[in-house]
This record gives C-alpha cells, structure tokens and sequence, in this order.
C-alpha cells in the first residue's frame, strides 16, 4: 500500500474506540478507490456510490473488531461482496444483468 493510503495503527485505536473524525478521514481516503473497484459491478455512479456507503456503514457498526494489519484489505473484500450481493438482487427474478 502506498504512503498515502496508509492508515496507522493509531487511527485505527482511534477508530475502534469510536472516534467519528478518525472514521471521516479513512472514508475521505479509501472512498475514491473503492468507488473505482465496485464502479464494474455496477450499472451506474449511484449505486457505486450506496454500495461504498453500506460498506463504510458497515465498518462503522463492526469497527470493535477492526484489526490493523488486515483492515484494507477486508474492506476491499466487504466491497466485492456487497457489490456481488447487489448484483444477485438485480438480476434475482430478470435472469439478466443490469
């Protein structure tokens, strides 16, 4: 991971201790690369952009069992999910993708 996209053990202390400006600055860092990973499975810039929002949600409500080496990574990893998950709601009845 590049310098600046590190996220440091202090902020992520930070983080699972609930500090809300701390969870503001990784979403500001974080959120443009995943809206270039999930853009593929989607059909549009909105719902790139709820896919982003459900996983920074997510991260928020389970940020008591972040672990630092392995943060990004299983962020990315909650993306594709989501993003996949949103697929199958799409497609579930049409038999098509969007």
């Amino acid at each position: 991971m590049s310098k600046e996209h590190h996220i440091s053990y202090r902020q992520i202390n930070s983080l699972r201790a609930g500090d809300a400006a701390v969870f503001d600055s990784v979403f500001t860092l974080l959120r443009p690369r995943l809206m270039v990973f999930v853009r593929p499975y989607t059909c549009n810039d909105d719902d790139a952009q709820d896919i982003v929002q459900n996983v920074f949600e997510k991260i928020w409500l389970k940020r008591c069992n972040i672990v630092h080496g392995t943060f990004v990574k299983e962020v990315f990893a909650m993306a594709r999910e989501t993003a996949m998950q949103h697929l199958r709601d799409r497609t579930r009845g049409t038999g098509e993708l969007p």
